[in-house]
């Protein structure tokens, strides 16, 4: 079972980002939000490792990195996955654990490009 959502429901919300920069500033933000782009991938690697091993703690862990970091940078969609992906490991659900991993998969690349589009001054738009 995956993840549904809105049509038209934006990757990253602006609103999230906005409060991250008032909150802890422009400079210290676009750090989060580099460091996020860049750790995506080591993230998504140990989710697939967790999976590949049937190691639960691991995914827990992983799957709770990634919906913490998500959400905090705006990434809702992505955060909202990861929450998913969080219960199936907490359920000791494979195969749910697959079909989340492959929204992880098809979600993050967009969500880094909308996070990148804001980065260079462009606020993200709806997916």
């Amino acid at each position: 079972m995956s993840v549904v959502f809105a049509p038209g429901q934006q990757l990253v919300c602006s609103g999230t980002v906005h409060t991250l920069m008032v909150n802890v500033g422009t400079e210290t933000t676009n750090l989060f939000l580099c460091r996020f782009i860049s750790m995506l991938p080591a993230r998504i690697c140990k989710l697939e490792a967790a999976i590949r091993d049937h190691d639960g703690d691991a995914g827990l862990d992983a799957a709770l990195s990634l919906k913490s970091s998500a959400c905090m940078s705006g990434a809702l969609r992505l955060g909202a996955v990861a929450t998913a992906l969080h219960l199936a490991f907490a359920h000791d659900d494979p195969a749910e654990q697959l079909a989340l991993l492959e929204q992880v998969r098809e979600i993050g690349p967009r969500t880094v490009r909308d996070l990148k589009r804001f980065l260079s001054g462009v606020w993200p738009t709806p997916s």
